[in-house]
């Protein structure tokens, strides 16, 4: 996947940031040292799979088995705690971030990507409010 794209040229590569946009600006706004990269990256896994049932048209039950895969590893679910607002803030400057906002990764079904997806602002606050409460 990496080889034939390794500057994200043609999008095939991109499907490796699945979890990655959310999760790093999770793992930033914990200062580095709250999350390691695997978990947060994991809660930006949990992030997309609410994001996949509203945009992309993931079942409930595509979502839900994908959650319980990640439960399976011991992998958190949320950030309690977080600041909501650094988090969102985190995510207009990521490197995927363009004038429509971030082009996210998020799932038509487990196993099936759908890249460049940009999700309504309204939406991505709600979702990054879900993971950063208690």
């Amino acid at each position: 996947v990496v080889e034939p794209d390794e500057r994200e040229e043609t999008g095939r590569r991109a499907v490796l940031n699945l979890g990655h946009t959310i999760g790093h600006a999770v793992e930033a706004a914990g200062g580095f040292a709250r999350f390691t990269h695997g978990e947060a990256v994991a809660v930006g896994l949990h992030a997309v799979l609410r994001l996949s049932v509203a945009l992309c048209g993931l079942t409930e039950a595509g979502a839900t088995r994908g959650a319980a895969l990640l439960d399976a590893l011991g992998l958190p679910r949320r950030a309690p705690g977080l600041d909501p607002g650094a988090v969102v803030d985190l995510l207009r400057r990521d490197k995927k971030a363009g004038p429509e906002g971030v082009a996210y990764v998020l799932l038509e079904a487990l196993g099936r990507p759908r890249t460049g997806v940009h999700v309504p602002p309204v939406l991505e606050r709600e979702v990054v409010a879900w993971l950063t409460a208690g």
